[in-house]
């Protein structure tokens, strides 16, 4: 049973940060000087050049500064009181820098916070016989296990740290490895690093990785092995440095010890100067709906009947187990009443067996129907087949995404969405959209009372031309200061009752109390216990040290305009069953809040119910399996027909569509 007003009682803590500031005592011991490059060719100056200057850190700030419309990158250096007219000196010999002592008085309340916490951050990697920076100064770190990355990877795994735009205290996995020869070194010598100073306290200790100066390269004349490139050496694979990884040799190398770390060497570093504290919410309402039961009965209820023709092009021995494979696993899953037929009709359901799609191949079975919403009117989903057995089978799991993707592609052909999700979100219209070129192309969904969906594009013509952008945000979502939305995001819109809502993911996540980890951990060295005491139910165990991580959470936020308790934030966590938590395994990755911001207001009195109706919505299972949505479901029916469409105008995939790349 779960006790809703214990946990609701608990703090949610996330990487969210608050930044107290003793500003005369700062600039006592400290000061500020910015700069910024005036030439389109030369917004960055190398960090070499400030090889020989005394400065303790930089940090780069891309922001809108002052009445500009657009965003751009500043810089401002940390150094001590009295070393700043040196520093100053050293940025005048550039015709194309302007450059200024900064007291930061010119800037709101949360940009100065976070131009302060960046420079406090940045300035634990640096070391007085080594004043060089990376980039835009971030600290990057990596540790002595390398985040236990397998060592036949042979390459340094680190994490870059950095304060969002949101205040959101992120690390980021980035990969290097060693220069492969003197000529790639000869080639890369402005951006060589190697494993710095030590970084680090009684939580997690590790070292910094800094940039080096290599004006000359000789044979012979460095070691390789202590060098270090920004790439990976397998680019099929990606790093990932997990939030925290169970077993009890390995805890603590993790993102989530390591943020905790700098954030109390910040804090004894500046001594009260700067303090750094994550922030607690108070939770507004929990819930851990398990969606595998009800969209199961969904499922077979609206497939009940219907019949799925397998288009085989191979008509191979291969190609013909896998669609025995995915008939068994279907039928398991809906019953009998699911038929499948070896002649296509008009009301069927197709699936199609294509290979893998490759760039350099111009015709292929999966391109032949790319059109696929009008392929003869049938939901059409591809199988693809590699030849690898162990990838291509298809098991109990991949069987169901195949049948929910074919509802869901079948409920845009006929144009019609079942009763159980119609009722969820009338009067409600949605939004998805990306901005490209500074053009609109998206759509919008509204669906009557009978179900009917409607559809309207924006930019998706065969023309490729799209919508004016400033027009399409005041048009529909009612708001008027477009360039605080404006950017390279798969944007989320709803309007009801001339409430407009933006569901934005701000890169914020639940920060877990590695003190009671640490004490807990204590226990199962020291005292026999296992570390399965993180997810026991017995005395609310598992919310003592999962919260955020397990369950569906929603909390008040700042708004878009930084106005306390101006937006919703929410979390859909993990189920406790779905959790394993063994010696064996790690938390990859924690679950991201998403930031309900409201843009316009015509009826305030609703706007809680209207949340609440949004919370209805993410409690269906066209996501994860058994667990609630990421975003409202109408998003998943959007994507699916955004997907079908980019495709036919523009012979891409919806996630394909960027902010500046080509059409």
């Amino acid at each position: 049973m779960i006790d809703e007003q214990y946990i609701k009682s608990l703090p949610l803590t996330t990487n969210k940060i608050e930044v107290i500031f003793d500003q005369d005592a700062f600039f006592s011991k400290y000061a500020i000087v910015s700069y910024y490059g005036t030439n389109k060719e030369s917004k960055n100056l190398a960090y070499e050049q400030f090889a020989d200057k005394p400065c303790l850190s930089v940090t780069g700030i891309r922001a809108r500064w002052g009445n500009l419309r657009f965003p751009e990158t500043r810089f401002f250096i940390l150094a001590k009181k009295g070393d700043e007219a040196e520093v100053l000196n050293s940025l005048r010999d550039y015709d194309f820098v302007s450059s200024k002592y900064d007291t930061l008085e010119e800037y709101d309340d949360k940009l100065k916070m976070r131009i302060i916490a960046s420079l406090a951050i940045n300035s634990l990697g640096k070391k007085k016989s080594n004043k060089m920076m990376y980039n835009d100064g971030s600290l990057l770190v990596c540790d002595d296990k390398n985040f236990n990355v397998p060592k036949s990877r042979k390459e340094l795994v680190c994490l870059k740290i950095e304060v969002n735009e949101y205040m959101n205290l992120i690390a980021r996995t980035t990969s290097f490895s060693n220069p492969s020869s003197y000529k790639e070194l000869s080639k890369r010598k402005n951006c060589v690093f190697h494993v710095g100073k030590d970084v680090g306290g009684y939580l997690w200790e590790g070292q910094s990785v800094k940039p080096i100066v290599i004006r000359e390269v000789k044979n012979d004349g460095y070691n390789l092995q202590e060098l270090y490139v920004q790439k990976k050496k397998y680019s099929n694979n990606k790093n990932n440095v997990p939030y925290w990884p169970y077993n009890k040799e390995n805890y603590t190398h993790g993102k989530l010890f390591v943020i905790w770390q700098i954030v109390q060497l910040v804090n004894e570093s500046f001594n009260g100067v700067v303090i750094i504290k994550f922030c607690d919410f108070n939770v507004l309402h929990y819930d851990e709906c398990r969606s595998g039961k009800e969209m199961m009965l969904f499922m077979q209820n609206y497939l009940d009947g219907r019949t799925i023709f397998i288009e085989d092009p191979f008509k191979t021995d291969y190609s013909k187990s896998i669609a025995k494979q995915f008939k068994n696993e279907a039928r398991i899953i809906i019953g009998d009443n699911l038929l499948f037929t070896e002649k296509p009709s008009g009301n069927d359901m197709v699936v199609k067996l294509c290979e893998p799609r490759e760039k350099e191949q111009s015709q292929t079975y999966y391109t032949q129907s790319l059109e696929r919403l009008s392929h003869s009117g049938n939901a059409l989903q591809h199988i693809i087949i590699s030849g690898n057995e162990k990838d291509d089978a298809i098991d109990k799991a991949s069987a169901r995404r195949i049948l929910i993707e074919l509802l869901v592609k079948d409920s845009l052909v006929k144009g019609n969405l079942p009763v159980q999700l119609t009722r969820l979100i009338q009067k409600w219209t949605f939004y998805r959209y990306k901005i490209n070129n500074g053009t609109v192309h998206g759509a919008s969904f509204f669906v009557n009372t009978k179900g009917d969906i409607a559809i309207q594009e924006y930019g998706l013509g065969q023309n490729r031309l799209g919508d004016d952008f400033e027009s399409f945000v005041q048009n529909n979502l009612n708001y008027y200061d477009c360039d605080k939305i404006r950017g390279a995001r798969d944007y989320m819109a709803m309007k009801r009752n001339g409430n407009v809502y933006l569901i934005i993911d701000t890169d914020e996540i639940p920060i877990l109390d590695v003190s009671q980890i640490n004490d807990a951990y204590d226990d199962v060295v020291n005292r026999g216990e296992t570390i399965a005491l993180f997810k026991r139910k017995s005395n609310n165990e598992a919310h003592k040290y999962l919260r955020g991580y397990i369950g569906f959470h929603l909390w008040k936020s700042d708004g878009i305009d930084g106005e306390s308790n101006g937006s919703y934030s929410y979390i859909s966590g993990t189920n406790s069953e779905n959790m394993q938590i063994t010696q064996g395994t790690k938390m990859d990755k924690m679950p991201r809040a998403r930031r309900i911001f409201i843009l316009h207001q015509e009826n305030p009195s609703t706007v809680e119910a209207e949340i609440m109706e949004i919370v209805e919505m993410l409690k269906f299972g066209f996501g994860r399996w058994n667990e609630l949505m990421t975003y409202p479901f109408p998003f998943k029916f959007l994507q699916e027909y955004l997907d079908n469409v980019c495709e036919t105008v523009f012979s891409k995939h919806w996630k394909e569509i960027t902010y500046s790349g080509e059409l």
